[in-house]
């Protein structure tokens, strides 16, 4: 409804005052939230062609053109947000999360840390700091940037699960399970609705056994998101262990059913 208010709103603008491009800023926004990128993206470029030179413009065009995988033309267009706006925290992350995809890794991490710079508070930059810091080797130092995270997470009660579950993995793999599986169960306790939380609170498990806790983590983790292979994988070696071999064949099928046709998460987001 308060979307149909602001269109309805910013077509009398548009009427009303027909040189301005504002309204049209506006609408192309509107159509972005709705998911109409095409729109969205004609918008955006009408404000442009008209000399809206604003770095709002060119970031909601660039965001556009990433959603649309215009990726060239994405980074000519958050690069040029940034430039004119340079103190944009926003800006910054956006490229740093497209230059770490992308796996220039090097250019990410100084977009992350750039944003840290201007928003100490910003706990995605902070977490993809720690992936970076913990890809070059930096055990030490991505655990900081995890728990930097972590506290700004906590502070503010965002669900933001993914510094405790990195958190979590990487004790684990270090040998401490128990303070490991305690920063995994907080994942969950932060985003009940996190299916890689659950995956790999239920993997570390399974290394100690066989245990109910690991099929019902699983379990949640493919109901969240039923694509998730790695879950149904780890769920069919669960079968085996606990000698329920008809459900293991059934889950192992589904398994392989997906590796062949992989299916998008319904996040949006990446399963590992």
């Amino acid at each position: 409804m308060r979307l149909l208010e602001a269109e309805n709103h910013a077509l009398i603008l548009k009427k009303q005052f027909p040189e301005e491009t504002r309204p049209i800023h506006l609408l192309a926004l509107i159509a972005f939230q709705r998911g109409s990128l095409r729109l969205a993206s004609e918008r955006a470029r009408e404000c442009l062609a008209r000399g809206d030179n604003r770095a709002e413009v060119h970031k909601l065009l660039a965001l556009t053109e990433y959603l649309l995988q215009s990726y060239d033309q994405f980074e000519v267009h958050i690069r040029t947000a940034i430039e004119l706006s340079p103190n944009d925290g926003e800006g910054h992350y956006h490229l740093g999360r497209y230059l770490y995809e992308k796996k220039r890794y090097s250019e990410a991490l100084s977009s992350f840390e750039r944003v840290i710079g201007i928003d100490p508070d910003y706990h995605k930059a902070r977490y993809y700091t720690g992936l970076l810091y913990e890809g070059m080797g930096q055990a030490e130092r991505a655990k900081e940037e995890f728990l930097a995270a972590v506290k700004i997470v906590e502070r503010k009660r965002i669900r933001y699960a993914w510094p405790f579950t990195d958190l979590g993995k990487r004790l684990v793999n270090e040998g401490d399970f128990e303070r490991g599986t305690g920063w995994l169960y907080r994942a969950m306790r932060n985003d009940p609705a996190s299916p890689h939380a659950r995956f790999e609170y239920a993997k570390a498990l399974f290394t100690r056994g066989a245990t109910r806790e690991v099929k019902e983590s699983l379990e949640e983790a493919v109901r969240l998101d039923p694509g998730y292979g790695e879950a149904y994988y780890l769920l069919a070696r669960y079968y085996v262990k606990t000698g329920e071999k008809q459900l293991a064949v059934h889950t192992l099928k589904k398994f392989e059913g997906l590796k062949k046709n992989p299916v998008p998460s319904p996040y949006g987001i990446r399963r590992w």
